[in-house]
């Protein structure tokens, strides 16, 4: 979000005639973006395990109309 408002403040700057600000300078934004994939495909893939071997460990006491569902 921020590097968003960053980017619409330095166009709007433009479009006035205005030097564009260098936020990014010393900003590694590739790593930033990266470690929250990867974050939120390892906490994503946990949660849907969990969320899986609750629903096979259920499975046992289902009944046949229940486990069609």
């Amino acid at each position: 979000m921020a590097d968003a408002f960053k980017a619409i403040l330095n166009v709007t700057r433009w479009l006035r005639g205005e030097k564009a600000l260098d936020f990014w300078k010393g900003d590694n934004a590739f790593d930033r973006y990266t470690m929250s994939a990867l974050g939120g495909l390892i906490g994503g893939g946990l949660t849907s395990a969990a969320t899986n071997f609750r629903q096979v460990s259920n499975l046992s006491s289902m009944s046949r109309d229940t486990a069609i569902q």
